[in-house]
Formats: structure tokens, C-alpha cells, sequence
């Protein structure tokens, strides 16, 4: 089963305001740049 792509878990009612921000980082910490990127644990 394929995960949802984060910009299409929340689209409308209540959160989606909110949430757009949230789906946007999870769509940048995806990318290659990101996991290259070294990481405070």
C-alpha cells in the first residue's frame, strides 16, 4: 500500500490551513538535498 502524498492529506474543512505548512516540510525533509544534509540528533 503507497502512503498519501502529503499534500493531499488534508485539502479542505477544518486543519487544512494549518496543515499546509506541515505538508510542506514533510514533502522537503523526502528530498535528496535533505538526507544528504547532516542532522542534529
Amino acid at each position: 500500500m503507497d502512503a498519501e502524498p502529503a499534500d493531499a492529506l488534508y485539502t479542505e474543512d477544518d486543519g487544512a490551513f494549518e496543515f499546509e505548512p506541515t505538508g510542506s516540510r514533510l514533502m522537503e525533509m523526502r528530498s535528496v538535498e535533505y538526507m544528504a544534509a547532516p542532522h542534529a540528533c
